[in-house]
This record gives structure tokens, C-alpha cells and sequence, in this order.
């Protein structure tokens, strides 16, 4: 296995994105104009956004087992179906940090509500943002190789369990960049994103292993809040 620090990076935190993410009765006001540059700054100051990345070979696979050098193994039919054309994976972990969340905290205690929402709001932004970034990274240390990878899946989509973090864990090991899993498998900071890529040869794997062959065979996919998802694209 092998391990990368991911390069030192100043989240963006995209206003159409947190317009998306707010929606309803939460949508951003026209008097939230200035106050969102403010806290945008306040959420860029206290961060202290980190990551690394695991690169592993992929030892044999089924559909609904993949099987990681040193016998580690990923259950499920998502992750069976995103990899089964690849030979290794990349498993990530990014954070923000928790200075952001401290300050949703302790703005909504202080019955600052509307500064909380938009704070959470911008830090969820700014980690999807690094999220983003780690999967860049990825697909750019594969091209440079030649070949591909595929999109991220995290635990707790499709039918891969939330508990798979204590295997990500175990691989990429969360707290060397300051992050705890606790007993429930949630992530401390809660502003911490951990995913898997595959990654395989281009010429081999075409199209289809930049599609989305994990969320084709999952039956929730029509409902699925992931991000990136839209359910009237075909896989």
C-alpha cells in the first residue's frame, strides 16, 4: 500500500452549490448577500483543511466482495459493481477541521440562527470542496499512469453500511489527519468526507469505468441524495 499527504489546498466554497444545498425556507435571502462574504472569511480562517490517500492493489473480486492486498476486505453490491473492472483502489480521507463547526455551535447557542445555518452551509461547501479536489487528485495520479479511475463512494450510500468507516479507517488511518471514529462510525470532525476510487487501464475500461456502474445496481438510486447523482442519467 501506499500513502500520499493531499496537497495543501483553500477550500471554495461555491454560492450556486449552497443556493442548492439550502433550497426551501433556508434559501439564501438577498439581505444574506453580505453576510455570507463574512462568514465565508470566518469559515476560510478557522479551517484547517487536511487529507491523504491510500493506494492499494485489488487482489480478487466478486460481486458483492473485493478483496484488497494484505486480505482487506470491501462487502457490497455498489462496491462490487464500481470496481469490477478496476485492479486498485484509491480510499481518501479529507477534513475541514473542526474550527468551522465549533463556530455553527456556538453561533446557534447564542440564538444566531440564521449565522449557524449559513455557517454549516459554507463548511459543508468547503469539505465537498476538498472532496472534490482528493478526486481530482486521483484521477490525475491515474492519467499519468495511463489509465483511469472512477467516480467516489462513500460508506453510507447505496448498500454499502456507514460501519465499512472502521475499514477505510483501518487502511488510511483517519487520525493522521486529525480525525476520530467513534463507536457509532461517525466522523469527528463531522466536517470529514472518506470515499473509495477504482482505478483500472484506460484502454481497457473505456467509458465504462467513469460512469456510474454502482449506482446502476443499487434500487434506491431513484432516491438517492448523493451529490453528483442524477437519476435520469443512464449508468
Amino acid at each position: 500500500m501506499r500513502y500520499v499527504s493531499l496537497p495543501a489546498r483553500r477550500p471554495v466554497m461555491d454560492e450556486d452549490r449552497i443556493r442548492a444545498a439550502l433550497g426551501g425556507e433556508l434559501a439564501l435571502r438577498p439581505e444574506d448577500a453580505a453576510r455570507l462574504g463574512f462568514l465565508r472569511e470566518r469559515v476560510l480562517a478557522l479551517a484547517s483543511p487536511a487529507g491523504r490517500v491510500c493506494f492499494a492493489e485489488i487482489r480478487r473480486k466478486g460481486a458483492d466482495r473485493v478483496v484488497l492486498e494484505d486480505g482487506v476486505e470491501l462487502d457490497g453490491a455498489g462496491i462490487g459493481a464500481l470496481l469490477r473492472r478496476a485492479d486498485a483502489v484509491a480510499l481518501f480521507v479529507v477534513t475541514l477541521g473542526p474550527g468551522p463547526e465549533r463556530e455553527a455551535g456556538a453561533a446557534a447557542r447564542a440564538g444566531r440562527m440564521r449565522d449557524a445555518v449559513l455557517l454549516d452551509a459554507l463548511a459543508s461547501e468547503a469539505t465537498e470542496d476538498l472532496a472534490r479536489a482528493a478526486q481530482r487528485f486521483v484521477e490525475e495520479r491515474a492519467a499519468q499512469e495511463g489509465r483511469a479511475a472512477t467516480r467516489r463512494f462513500s460508506p453510507g450510500y447505496c448498500d454499502w453500511p456507514l460501519e465499512a468507516q472502521r475499514v477505510l479507517d483501518g487502511l488510511v488511518r483517519f487520525e493522521d489527519v486529525g480525525v476520530l471514529l467513534n463507536e457509532n462510525c461517525i466522523l469527528q470532525p463531522e466536517k470529514t468526507i472518506t470515499a473509495v476510487m477504482g482505478i483500472g487501464a484506460a484502454g481497457s475500461l473505456g467509458r465504462a469505468i467513469a460512469a456510474r456502474p454502482a449506482c446502476a445496481a443499487c434500487e434506491r438510486r431513484h432516491a438517492c441524495p448523493g451529490p453528483d447523482i442524477d437519476p435520469r442519467r443512464p449508468a
